[in-house]
């Protein structure tokens, strides 16, 4: 496929495919690198002829995108940038966070710091193409490829920019700063954002990534991005992600994961914000004594709708995986959480949990919940559970008792529910931002509970 031949819109795809498809011929008029090119023209290729999943797809039969998804937008303008002070807003409770800050406005990078560290190297997707391409070939469609699916088809038919990541472990044995990649959307007229990213920790490398989503304003946005991460051997890696934009804002976002020897992998999701988001994992064990933890928690209300798809690959014999996702639902808001652990035959002494619980605010919340193993070995430990309910009745009946008034004893509950996911997370200062930014989502949810 090429510019002359341009792929053709049918009666069959939609008004959204429609304009996602026309949108296409005006962005690849602009790529001037063949590699790329050619990597877009696969992408719209595969999406125009799968088009937005719907509930028949059975990956998506609890979010049907093609229902939800009525029209496309046009792409993001690039912006003049933000200022300093609409940085920190952005950041929110991260802004006391001492760490390396790279910053994208509507999709496009903003050099807002530089980044002096010797074992960290941080360049736009752009600057990588031309000075390290071999970073970009090894790396990009290659950590953990999947076939053709809706996120990674449109994130690449459509990227801007994104970041191009590399950690090495330091000489003198001291962990790099956090990276703190902050997406910020802004504009008075909706718009479409497509990133990629590319991160790569190499042997022994520890390292603290935070990806981070938010709006400055309440104009919707279309998010689709793409994460692949490289854990090589021995590697260290706390990955958090924050999905905070407005709630009129869709967001669809993939990571792509494989796990070397000896990897040690620990992963949050937060999400806050967003009409609809979907947060999709894949993770493949390369090697054997890796491990990972993919933990999540959906704080949700008015009519959200968060969607958690996970798939874990067990590859190769002796690895760990747990996943741990809670959801706070309130109104008429709603949670999906669909988890396959697959263990490979010859994958023996594999050990696969996971677990999803759903706090109910609302006889009208909702929670669906699709956990699955595929198991081709016979020594392996593996299991996976769900529960969803309302708040204890006993708990809440034994804090008013002790003079808790029923807010703040509510609040209480939530909270304690949430914290076992931010247990996990062993920078403080991360701990203690994801904490504050739950309070102040508890604080609406116990106003509008008064």
């Amino acid at each position: 496929m090429n510019i002359e031949t341009p792929v053709r819109v049918t009666e069959d795809h939609s008004p959204a495919e429609a304009d996602l498809l026309r949108s296409f011929e005006q962005r690849i008029a602009q790529e001037s690198d063949a590699r790329v090119r050619q990597l877009r023209e696969q992408a719209i290729g595969a999406f125009a002829r799968s088009g937005l999943p719907h509930r028949r797809v059975e990956e998506w039969k609890y979010t049907d995108l093609r229902a939800r998804m009525r029209e496309a937008f046009a792409p993001a303008p690039r912006t003049d940038g933000i200022s300093e002070a609409e940085l920190v807003r952005a950041r929110g409770h991260f802004d006391a966070l001492d760490a390396h800050v790279v910053v994208f406005v509507n999709g496009y990078h903003q050099p807002m710091q530089a980044i002096d560290a010797p074992n960290v190297q941080v360049m736009t997707l752009s600057e990588a193409l031309e000075s390290r391409p071999d970073w970009f070939d090894e790396m990009f469609g290659q950590v953990n490829p999947k076939d053709p699916e809706t996120v990674a088809n449109l994130a690449t038919a459509f990227m801007t920019d994104g970041a191009v990541i590399r950690i090495t472990a330091p000489a003198n044995g001291a962990a790099a700063k956090p990276i703190h990649l902050v997406n910020v959307t802004t504009g008075d007229q909706p718009g479409r954002i497509a990133t990629r990213n590319l991160i790569r920790v190499e042997k022994g490398a520890e390292a603290t990534i935070v990806e981070h989503y938010a709006s400055l304003n309440d104009t919707a946005f279309h998010t689709f991005t793409m994460t692949e991460l490289l854990a090589n051997e021995g590697a260290q890696i706390e990955h958090l992600k924050v999905q905070d934009e407005n709630k009129a804002s869709t967001h669809l976002a993939s990571w792509n994961l494989r796990l070397e020897a000896g990897a040690n992998y620990r992963a949050t999701h937060v999400n806050v914000g967003g009409e609809l988001t979907r947060n999709q994992v894949f993770l493949r064990y390369a090697g054997e004594g890796a491990s990972a933890a993919v933990n999540g928690v959906c704080l949700g209300r008015d009519a959200q709708h968060f969607d958690t798809t996970m798939v874990i690959e067990h590859a190769v014999p002796e690895c760990m995986s747990r996943e741990l996702v809670k959801s706070v639902l309130d109104d008429k808001a709603r949670s999906v959480f669909q988890a396959k652990v697959h263990v490979h035959p010859g994958a023996q002494k594999t050990d696969g949990k996971q677990m999803a619980n759903a706090l109910l605010l609302s006889d009208e919340a909702e929670f669906d919940s699709k956990p699955e193993l595929e198991i081709y070995a016979d020594d392996v430990v593996c299991g996976h559970g769900s529960t969803s309910g309302h708040l204890d009745e006993e708990a809440m009946f034994y804090l008013l008792a002790r003079g808790i008034p029923q807010a703040e004893a509510r609040a209480l509950l939530i909270a304690a529910f949430v914290d076992e996911v931010f247990d996990g997370i062993e920078n403080e200062a991360l701990k203690e931002a994801l904490t504050a930014r739950t309070a102040d989502w508890l604080r609406g949810s116990v106003d509008a509970s008064a």
